[in-house]
């Protein structure tokens, strides 16, 4: 097993594949015989992570997990009991869903700035875990 830490967000979606769609990449389609100058906006937007709006970084989708919300799958990962009592505490009675962030996913980088809570996203804060 392998210590690192893991960001915490809970947010209410539809399902989980909703919820994917917003903690996960997005490519538009690419256009179809394209100009140069086309092609290298499409290049420009895409993908498109709107979980950039929630913690500003880099993100390798490799170490971001979506998950339903359950508190006894984040023990799994180490996460002490305390930890996972303030998790609680930070939910909303709507939320269910996990995005978990492991720092893996920031590709070795330091984040710019605290994650934020958005309309979308509850930060739940920054844990120490293991994998």
């Amino acid at each position: 097993m392998t210590k690192t830490s893991v960001y915490i967000f809970a947010g209410c979606f539809q399902n989980t594949d909703q919820a994917c769609l917003y903690s996960e990449p997005q490519w538009e389609p690419e256009p179809d015989d394209a100009d140069d100058v086309v092609h290298e906006t499409w290049e420009d937007n895409n993908p498109s992570h709107s979980l950039k709006q929630n913690i500003d970084s880099y993100l390798d989708s490799d170490f971001i997990e979506t998950v339903e919300l359950d508190c006894e799958y984040l023990s799994s990962f180490k996460i002490s009991p305390e930890d996972i009592e303030i998790i609680r505490n930070a939910l909303n009675e709507k939320d269910n869903v996990f995005v978990l962030v492991f720092k893996d996913a920031l590709g070795g980088f330091d984040l710019k700035s605290e994650p934020i809570t958005n309309p979308v996203l509850t930060y739940c804060g920054n844990y120490n875990c293991e994998l």
